[in-house]
């Protein structure tokens, strides 16, 4: 099923087994961005699972934030000037989960080409059930 238009007007609230949000809610905004991650927390099952893939939010030492957060804005300005990308906020999504009903499962961090800080990563919570 291809469902077109607005995601928040989308009302199956209790409904998917799965959500994917990957490279998505980094669109919005922080506050829209906490709206949708609420409303996509609001659409699955009990047990169901929020699929999150995205740009990482800088973490470590000083300097790999530094770095991370170097590479990821110089990447998203280069995709801006294509029109391929908004400029955006980086999010660390794990902060909102308590405030939306989720609880992280895992997230697994990637390096570019295994190098350096990590720059993406997927992130799997649940609902749980009551």
């Amino acid at each position: 099923e291809l469902i077109c238009g607005n995601a928040l007007e989308h009302d199956r609230a209790g409904h998917y087994d799965a959500v994917v949000c990957n490279f998505f809610l980094n669109c919005f905004q922080e506050p829209d961005c906490i709206r949708m991650l609420n409303h996509a927390a609001k659409l699955l099952k009990e047990d169901g699972k929020l699929l999150i893939a995205d740009v990482a939010a800088p973490r470590g030492n000083l300097i790999a934030r530094l770095l991370s957060t170097a590479y990821i804005n110089t990447g998203m300005f280069f995709f801006w000037l294509q029109g391929m990308v908004s400029l955006h906020g980086i999010y660390d999504y794990r902060q909102y989960f308590g405030m939306s009903g989720l609880e992280l499962v895992e997230s697994t961090g990637f390096r570019l080409a295994g190098l350096g800080p990590v720059v993406y990563e997927t992130i799997v919570a649940r609902k749980p059930s009551r």
